[in-house]
C-alpha cells in the first residue's frame, strides 16, 4: 500500500478544534491520528506485505512547518521498533549542481511499515 503525500497534510486532514498548550502538541496528536486511520488498513496486507506510509523530502533538512518534518515528533508516532525509513537519494540532489553540494539535499526517505507473520 502506497499512502504517497498524504503524511504531509495530517495536519490539515485531521485537525481538531481543540486547545492545545503548544504547536508541538497539536502536531504531534493530528500525526497520531493519521497514524491509526491508516493502521486500520494494515490487516489487509498479505503477510510481510509492506505499507508505505509516506514520502520525506530531504529528511535531514527538517525545515519544514509540518509533523512529519520534526523528527523528535516523527520518532515519537513513528517508533523506530514498529517502523522504518527506506532512504535514497532526491532527484532534485541527482539532477540541480547546486543542490547536489548540500548534503542535507542527499536523502528523501519512505516512511515504512512491513507487516510481520
Amino acid at each position: 500500500m502506497y499512502f504517497s503525500n498524504l503524511i504531509q497534510y495530517a495536519s490539515n486532514i485531521f485537525y481538531q478544534q481543540s486547545l492545545y498548550e503548544t504547536r508541538y502538541e497539536e502536531e504531534r496528536s493530528s500525526l497520531q491520528d493519521f497514524r491509526d486511520f491508516i493502521m486500520k488498513y494494515k490487516n489487509s496486507l498479505n503477510d510481510r506485505g509492506v505499507m508505505i506510509i509516506g514520502y520525506i523530502y530531504s529528511i535531514l533538512e527538517e525545515c519544514e512547518p509540518t509533523a512529519i518534518f520534526n523528527k523528535q515528533i516523527r520518532d515519537e508516532v513513528f517508533p523506530n521498533d514498529t517502523y522504518s525509513y527506506e532512504f535514497f537519494k532526491s532527484t532534485s540532489y541527482l539532477e540541480n549542481d547546486y543542490l547536489s553540494k548540500i548534503p542535507t539535499y542527499e536523502k528523501d526517505a519512505c516512511l515504512v511499515y512491513k507487516k510481520t507473520i
